[in-house]
């Protein structure tokens, strides 16, 4: 079973296939990342008063953690999550041992697909499929989280249906997510309640 699953270069390679974050700044966090660069946290430094301050760091965490630890991994996401509201997070796993991870990982999920084997950047030698997570950030306004929102839902049915039809292509859909992740930072409270309820087409 362990053969099955890849390590960090494997993860890498496949990932950067995964082009919607391209013009996205992103860090892949692996077990040794998971408790400070998973934090948003990369290094520290001195302030005027001698004292240790954390480096923070902005964009798109990337959780890559194998199947066996994958529940200490959704754990530190949830933390890290609650202490840093503007990041989003993308958890990705094989969907392996899911008894130990997967209602965890569910609870923070905005959106939730897989990638069955044989996909473009998860090959038929995997097995399983490969389950993807995404967390976005909280909003300004309500209803502060877009999960359950028919715009989310409605990426989300688009998204399920690489199951029906493995020839379908993920990456435009989320790269709209990202888009309309963009423009809500820039609207009215009345315009984002307005285009988050407006079902997705």
């Amino acid at each position: 079973m362990n053969q099955r699953v890849p390590g960090a270069n494997g993860y890498r390679i496949q990932l950067n296939a995964l082009y919607f974050l391209d013009h996205q700044s992103y860090n892949l966090i692996f077990a040794t990342g998971w408790f400070e660069l998973g934090h948003g946290i990369v290094g520290h430094t001195r302030d005027d008063l001698g004292r240790y301050m954390p480096k923070y760091i902005m964009g798109t965490l990337i959780w890559c953690p194998p199947p066996a630890a994958a529940s200490v991994a959704a754990e530190e996401l949830r933390r890290s999550r609650h202490k840093r509201e503007s990041a989003c997070h993308i958890f990705v796993c094989p969907r392996l041992m899911t008894n130990l991870w997967r209602k965890l990982v569910m609870k923070e999920a905005d959106l939730l697909f897989e990638l069955l084997a044989g996909f473009e950047v998860w090959r038929e030698e995997m097995h399983e499929p490969l389950l993807i997570a995404v967390c976005l950030p909280l909003i300004r306004h309500r209803p502060w989280r877009l999960a359950g929102t028919p715009q989310l839902l409605g990426m989300e049915r688009e998204l399920r249906r690489l199951r029906e039809d493995p020839s379908r292509d993920p990456r435009a859909v989320l790269r709209q997510l990202c888009k309309l992740l963009g423009r809500l930072s820039t609207l009215s409270p009345l315009l984002v309640r307005k285009l988050l309820f407006t079902a997705s087409r």
